[in-house]
């Protein structure tokens, strides 16, 4: 969560959630993962370092998936951005600023869901499908 992270910075951030997920009342995470150089064996070990050294979190099960360094088909986000420009971009004037365009997305997530329930289910199982 920071402009240069390292494998020690990925780890600690990804036990902090392990500890959440715990504390949620749950046991097993499955953390989906790209290739990048932050994600390799280090940053696997020195999570697994930190959650075994909790005495809470030693029953605390981690699961990897690992996907292409950038799979868009994979990526909720890329969905979400598609929504937006159907929904909000598509048929707006090309005499528009930048900031109106701006204002008109803001409108629309403050107004609107960007996925129904049904419709992120969906997405979500096209993008487990794959």
């Amino acid at each position: 969560m920071m402009p240069s992270s390292k494998a020690d910075d990925v780890a600690d951030y990804l036990s902090q959630v392990c500890t959440k997920i715990k504390n949620d009342g749950n046991n097993v995470v499955t953390i989906i993962l790209d290739n990048n150089r932050t994600h390799k064996d280090k940053m696997r070990y020195n999570l697994w370092l930190a959650l075994k050294s909790n005495e809470l979190m030693i029953d605390f099960i981690v699961k990897y998936v690992y996907i292409a360094p950038y799979s868009p088909d994979y990526n909720l986000a890329e969905y979400a951005i598609h929504l937006l420009r159907v929904n909000v971009l598509h048929h707006c004037s090309p005499k528009l600023t930048l900031d109106d365009k701006e204002t008109m997305v803001r409108n629309y997530l403050q107004n609107n869901h960007l996925f129904s329930k049904p419709g992120l289910e969906n997405t979500l199982a096209h993008i487990l499908n794959l």
